[in-house]
């Protein structure tokens, strides 16, 4: 990833911290979840937001959420 990728991510990562109280320190475009997660997620967005409106909806509803580093 470039600096700049690395930048946006973390400082994604530091607004849903603050939004909504969540843990992530950054955004990622890898993840895993069950199914039954991602259909109670109800994700709209196809391209290169998807990962961000995860995360949002994830924190929004409380769901459990581990980071690798």
């Amino acid at each position: 990833m470039n600096l700049q990728q690395i930048f946006a991510g973390r400082l994604a990562g530091l607004i849903l911290r603050l939004l909504y109280a969540g843990s992530v320190t950054r955004t990622c475009p890898h993840s895993c979840h069950s199914s039954d997660a991602l259909e109670r997620l109800d994700m709209l967005e196809q391209t290169y937001g998807w990962n961000l409106e995860m995360q949002m909806k994830a924190a929004r509803d409380r769901l459990r959420v581990l980071e690798i580093p």
